[in-house]
């Protein structure tokens, strides 16, 4: 459980520290949002008819169920934001793959330009 300080942490150990807070943080986010569906279940059921009572418990329930979708589905956001603005490094991270060297533009005006040979102007 001891530091090892021959081999200190580096900037390039910062992708799987993100990998794995992103890993832990939608399993919290997962827990969280079954659980609050749980107890949301428990109150309709225990509510005996009471409307208010039902009624923040249908809230809670459909507020827990869209987090939840939101959770599934930000990798797929992410990734579809990568794909049309042709960020590489966008679409990496969707599935899982970190790493700052990866983050290239693909079939940008940039990597198409050419420098003119035989140094002329414009």
């Amino acid at each position: 459980m001891g530091s090892d300080i021959a081999n200190p942490a580096t900037l390039a150990d910062l992708p799987s520290l993100l990998g794995n807070l992103i890993f832990w943080l939608l399993i919290f986010s997962g827990s969280v949002a079954v659980l609050i569906i749980i107890i949301s279940g428990i109150r309709f059921i225990l509510s005996g008819g009471e409307a208010k009572t039902v009624e923040t418990a249908k809230k809670s329930m459909t507020y827990a169920i869209l987090g939840l979708l939101l959770v599934f589905f930000s990798f797929m956001i992410v990734s579809v934001i990568g794909y049309v603005t042709h960020v590489d490094c966008l679409s990496q991270i969707a599935s899982g793959h970190f790493g700052f060297d990866m983050c290239k533009v693909t079939g940008s005006s940039a990597s198409s330009s050419s420098t003119d040979s035989t140094g002329g102007g414009y």
